[in-house]
């Protein structure tokens, strides 16, 4: 298992980006993938470092990576305000972007490239898990 601690600060991002890179040989992942990952990744930890900890500044946000057969299973853990994404309904993208209510594309996204999403909290932690095929 490897893991990465981040806090709710937005510039730390490109800590995500070098964790990712530094496993990509050892775990076999094309560059393709890579690049999905990390945008999917990269979107949902963005809203939790925006949303869960309204206000707090240096807040923990855990990202643990396992890999396991053909899949990458990712585990994205703050003590913020509870939210499930999961409970999130897609956004009608046949309208046009003008018409359709802010957000919910990052969610949609991190849904079309992932293998399977799931949320759950415990001891005042958001767990989001996200597995993803190599």
């Amino acid at each position: 298992m490897y893991c990465l601690h981040l806090t709710n600060d937005t510039h730390r991002i490109p800590e995500l980006h070098t964790w990712l890179l530094r496993w990509q040989q050892e775990l076999g992942i094309t560059a393709d993938r890579l690049f999905q990952i990390k945008l999917a990744l990269e979107e949902v930890i963005v809203n939790s470092m925006k949303y869960a900890y309204p206000e707090q500044k240096d807040m923990p946000i855990e990202v643990t990576m396992e890999c396991r057969d053909d899949e990458l299973i990712f585990v994205i853990d703050d003590r913020g305000v509870a939210f499930d994404p999961t409970e999130v309904a897609n956004p009608d993208i046949t309208q046009p972007a003008e018409l359709r209510n802010a957000g919910g594309l990052g969610i949609f996204l991190t849904r079309q490239l992932a293998k399977s999403l799931s949320y759950t909290r415990l001891a005042n932690h958001n767990r989001l898990t996200i597995t993803f095929d190599k």
